[in-house]
Parts: structure tokens; sequence; C-alpha cells
């Protein structure tokens, strides 16, 4: 391609952080926030080059530079370095995860024209789970909201009693409902709910006059029947069955990492009637809800007034449509999928850069003391930085904060905690700085792919 040769006539990332007429533009931040606008200026730089590859067949040295300068310098195109997610989150939704590369790139192939069809993520659905049809909503809970209304408006959804967590954080599960026109009949104690209690429910909404009846499942909420038990049930009785998968791994062949909720495809292999998964978790994806089921049930949902009106990015359907091919080969998501690097990554290698960060940290201005503590919990055991602050967690937050925006660090009760679990070894740099510490020697073992 046109693009890197032209790019490789500039100087190096050095050298370029170090001329004059760039470091008036970036001295106002840290060296590795520098480096971060200064690589994503000259990444727009190559996309635009690539684009306009044989105009610019002639293109000089020094234009190149100028169109680099340009980039930082223009106040409206502000270029700003992602979020780094110090939290050990990683499937909570307290963000949007990092796309892999094909996903970007999709995603922009589609941003350069007028599109209005979509369809790519559900095409790739069908053909990697086994599900007749599938169709992309803007989110969980609209997927959620569209299959309710679609498939129980007017009527009643039964759903265990240890079930009704919140959908998202201020989000609620009857809230949902309610919009929906749904009535929910919550069963079984907060703990557990039988099979029993699922179809007394559903007897007695049918004797009540109630036409449509859905049986919702959410795994993860207590001892409840399992998915095939409940989709076995609502078919002797005329209901539909719906299963909200939050955020599951989509196969059984794709690495669990120590989830033991059922993947999309032992729940779809139940024989319920419909799925919604969240896009944004295991898969890893742009956030969404993606709805996947049977032919008749998705017809059904998307002929509906609220399917029609949850308006899809086409950008978002690329996407998804790119990051659900990649676990045709499960076996390189530790290469192909930044999220699935994160949760691949050695314990060792946590272990070795929390004791590299931890006495960088423990000198920094504000912070009485940072040491590396090995933590168990989440998907996965890992490693971070525990640390005290002098004063406050608050006013430690804030002088980190202008050193290096972006940064998102867990609470604890002694202060703070840096948790590498959802941290990639090439935003270590960046952290360091943000603590005022002296820049890491050396390059790290391993950082984003994908």
């Amino acid at each position: 391609m046109p693009g890197p040769d032209f790019l490789s006539q500039l100087p190096s990332l050095d050298e370029l952080l170090e001329n004059p007429r760039i470091k008036t533009t970036i001295d106002r931040v840290n060296r590795s926030n520098a480096a971060a606008q200064v690589r994503a200026a000259l990444s727009g730089l190559g996309a635009e080059v690539s684009r306009r590859a044989e105009e610019l067949q002639s293109i000089a040295p020094g234009e190149l530079f100028e169109k680099l300068v340009r980039r930082l310098n223009d106040p409206s195109t502000p270029v700003a370095p992602p979020s780094i997610n110090a939290t050990g989150d990683l499937l909570t939704g307290w963000a949007a995860p990092p796309l892999p590369a094909a996903a970007r790139e999709a995603a922009l192939a589609v941003a350069e024209g007028f599109r209005r069809e979509h369809g790519a993520a559900a095409s790739v659905a069908t053909r990697l789970l086994p599900c007749e049809a599938a169709s992309l909503c803007s989110s969980p809970v609209a997927a959620l909201s569209v299959a309710m209304e679609s498939l129980a408006g007017g009527g009643v959804a039964v759903v265990g009693r240890s079930e009704m967590r919140e959908l998202v954080e201020g989000v609620r599960l009857d809230e949902v409902a309610r919009r929906a026109g749904v009535t929910l009949r919550e069963v079984g104690a907060t703990d557990a709910a039988t099979l029993a209690d699922y179809e007394t429910a559903l007897e007695e909404a049918k004797a009540s006059g109630s036409e449509r009846r859905l049986v919702l499942h959410r795994p993860g909420g207590g001892a409840t029947p399992l998915a095939e038990e409940l989709a076995s049930l609502a078919s002797r009785h005329g209901a539909a069955s719906l299963v909200d998968c939050g955020p599951a791994r989509p196969r059984n062949d794709t690495p669990a990492y120590g989830d033991t909720t059922p993947s999309i495809e032992e729940t779809l292999d139940a024989g319920v009637d419909a799925a919604i998964v969240a896009t944004g978790g295991l898969l890893g994806g742009p956030v969404g809800g993606l709805l996947l089921g049977k032919r008749s049930v998705l017809e059904r949902i998307n002929a509906s007034g609220a399917a029609r009106a949850d308006l899809i990015d086409p950008m978002l359907d690329a996407a998804l449509a790119a990051t659900l091919a990649l676990f045709d080969q499960p076996d390189s998501l530790r290469f192909t999928h930044p999220l699935h690097q994160l949760l691949d990554a050695p314990q060792e290698n946590l272990r070795t850069r929390a004791e590299r960060l931890a006495p960088l940290i423990a000198v920094a201005e504000g912070v009485a003391s940072a040491e590396a503590v090995e933590i168990a919990g989440g998907l996965r055991p890992g490693w971070c930085v525990e640390i005290t602050p002098e004063g406050s967690p608050s006013e430690l937050l804030s002088a980190v904060s202008k050193r290096g925006p972006g940064l998102v660090l867990g609470q604890t009760e002694r202060g703070l905690s840096l948790d590498l679990r959802s941290v990639f070894a090439s935003q270590d740099r960046s952290i360091a700085a943000a603590f005022g510490a002296e820049p890491l020697q050396g390059e790290p073992s391993e950082g984003q792919s994908g």
C-alpha cells in the first residue's frame, strides 16, 4: 500500500516529539499522552494517504509533515487518548470495550460511504451459532424491551424472583417490563425457584385470561431450572421462552476464563425460542444487544413497532460482524481480540508488571505507600497495585487525572487499586507518568493487539 511507504519518509516518533513545531502543540501534556496524540495523528494521516494514494503519488516529506502539524493543531479534531481501565472490571459495562482491529477497519469502511442497509452481524451470527435468525438492537436493554413487548405485550412474563437484579446500573427489569406493557409475575424465593413455581404461575396466567405468556430466564441469579427445562415447560403451556444470556461467551469452544454461565451456543441448543446477548461482554464487540433464535419468533419481534423504531447504525453492524467472525478461530483470539488478550495474560506477567509499577507509584507525590498484591475474584485471579494516599483518595485522584486524563482506578478500604487485569502492558508507561514517575525503561512484553 502507498500509505505506509509515504509515512516512512517522516522522522521517527522520538524525533517528532522533539521537533519545535510539534512540541509547542504537545508540551501541555506528559510525554506518554503526547506520544499517543502523535500516533493518533499519524494513524489518521496514514488513512488519508491510503484513501488518496493516486492523487498524492508525488507528495514530498515536507508536505506530509505539514499535514501532520495541521492535524495536531486543528481544534476541530481533538485527539484524546482512550481511557485506561484500571478497575479490573471487564464485563459489567463501565465503558465500551476496546475493539479488535478487524472491527475498527470494518466500521471505518462503512463510515466512508452512504449506507442504509444492515444485517451483516445477523448473517455471521446465524453461521456461527445454532440459531435460525438473528437481529441487532442498539443495546441489551433495548433488545429485552423489544422482545418482551413483541412476545408478551398486554400479557404476563414469569421470572424467578432471584433473577430480578438490575439490567444495568439504575435500570430495573420491572421498569422495562412496564414500559413494554408486560405484567411481571415473580416466582420462587430470593435465592431459588423450582419448575413447579413457574408452572403454577403459567397456569394462573392462563386461567386469568392472559393470551400472551412468556417465561423469562436470566442465568446467574440463584438456583433456578435449566434453560432446557424452562423452554420445554413454556412450550407445553403455549408460552414463549426468552433467555437473557448477558455477557456470555459465544460458543462452547470459546475460552471460558473461569466463566461458569452457559455459553450462547449451549442456551440455543436448549431449544429456547429466543436469546439476548450483550455484545460488549465476552463477545468484546461494540455495545449492543443481539437477539438470536427461531425464525418465526424473530420475524414476530422484527415486525413490531418497537423493533422498527430501534434504528441501528451500519457502523455498529459492520463492527460487530467483524468481531463475531473472529470466533471462528478460538485459538487465535488471544492474538486478534483485545479483550481476550487481557483475559489470557499470564499471571507471572501481571505479577512482574505490578512489582515494577509499585515502587514507582510509592514515591509519587501524595502517595503514602504502594504495594503489589495478588487478588482473586472476577473471571480470573490477577495482580494489582494497592495504593494508600497520604490524604484522601479523591485528592490523589484529582492530581493523577491532571497528569494522566482517562485513568480510571478502583477504590478499596485502604485507598485506591490499580488492577492490571484490565490494563494493557503498553499502557504501563502512561500510568507511571500519571503518577509523576520517571518513564519506564524498555518495551512492554505485550500490549494491545488486534
